[in-house]
């Protein structure tokens, strides 16, 4: 089976949340629960992650990781 991106995001977003980051795990959930489309929920998904990298001083190595692995499956689904 191919990699999920739903469950990947959502688990990233649990652990954002149980390392306090729980307003950035509410923005995840957001872009899934009020996309419309696939696309449009992977690109979304995208811009936030970049977002959270980028800032990301704060973030365990656990959550960077999960954050980079996203990001590539992600960029690859979107080609």
């Amino acid at each position: 089976m191919g990699y999920d991106h739903y469950a990947a995001a959502r688990a990233l977003a649990d652990r954002l949340a149980a390392e306090g980051q729980g307003a950035w795990a509410e923005k995840l959930v957001s872009v899934m629960e009020e996309g419309a489309t696939g696309t449009e929920i992977f690109m979304g998904l995208r811009w936030r992650l970049q977002q959270l990298e980028r800032r990301g001083d704060s973030l365990s190595d656990g959550a960077k990781e999960r954050i980079g692995a996203l990001l590539k499956e992600l960029d690859a689904a979107l080609r």
